[in-house]
């Protein structure tokens, strides 16, 4: 099951930004919009780098209340501390906005995106594609929609939920491991490359996807898995340089098949 129409994303905008003007994080509307309270992304976004001591970019907030996309299901936790919101309410809508001061559990546990007993997770898919091939831009924190991986599968591979991203492949350099159009699941918890091992990373704007393999002089072979080497060439990137390539996390799975 998927998150992906436009009419969830333009709900989840709604609330997101009626939450933002009642919790303070506004600004005076101008040209259209003058008269009007508007929501301040850039405040909430410095609000949220202060409390979570992660990054996050107020155009990522700004397309979430324009219901552009979804936020990650990690972010949840400290956005709802922030705007003192039922996660559940949040993110579909459904049940109380707060839960009451005499709720069991606390007030910002979400028995359906975080309950330990629940036997799916929602995982998030970023707008941008890996490219098996020759790249395509990153667009940080943008996320399109979320998929439900079972919970048991994550265990299996030792996946935090947490830390799991989901994206698109584009391009052939893969093949016959990766093919174009899976819905690839990255652990971004492991960021330093393991030989023999596929990882997304982002290298001057480019994300890709490649196999790579350490070699006895330290360097690093990054190849693609299709063995037409004319089309899809290996590089060679030395021990030094492999620290200046972003890397985002390991491929675990996709669709049905283990990569580990």
């Amino acid at each position: 099951m998927t998150m992906n129409s436009s009419l969830e994303k333009a709900a989840f905008g709604k609330r997101m930004s009626a939450l933002l003007i009642e919790n303070g994080f506004s600004k005076p509307g101008r040209g259209k919009n003058k008269g009007e309270t508007m929501p301040d992304h850039n405040a909430f976004a410095v609000a949220y780098v202060k409390k979570a001591n992660e990054s996050l970019n107020y155009k990522s907030v700004e397309k979430w209340c324009k219901g552009e996309s979804f936020c990650e299901t990690k972010r949840f936790p400290v956005i709802c501390e922030l705007l003192d919101v039922n996660q559940e309410w949040l993110a579909t809508g459904r049940g109380e906005a707060r839960y009451s001061d005499d709720s069991e559990g606390g007030a910002h546990e979400d028995p359906q995106l975080y309950s330990p007993y629940s036997k799916f997770i929602k995982i998030p898919i970023i707008e941008a594609s890996l490219a098996a091939g020759a790249g395509s831009y990153a667009t940080e924190d943008v996320i399109s929609e979320y998929m439900e991986i079972g919970r048991d599968r994550l265990e299996k591979y030792q996946i935090n939920e947490n830390t799991a991203t989901i994206a698109p492949i584009r391009g052939e350099s893969m093949e016959p491991t990766l093919i174009s159009g899976d819905l690839l699941l990255v652990n971004t918890s492991v960021r330093k490359p393991i030989s023999g091992k596929i990882f997304a990373f982002d290298f001057d704007g480019d994300l890709r996807i490649k196999r790579f393999n350490k070699r006895l002089d330290g360097s690093w072979l990054i190849s693609s898995d299709n063995e037409d080497k004319n089309l899809y060439r290996d590089e060679v990137v030395s021990a030094h340089n492999i620290n200046q390539l972003r890397i985002i996390g390991q491929a675990a799975f996709v669709v049905e098949r283990s990569l580990l």
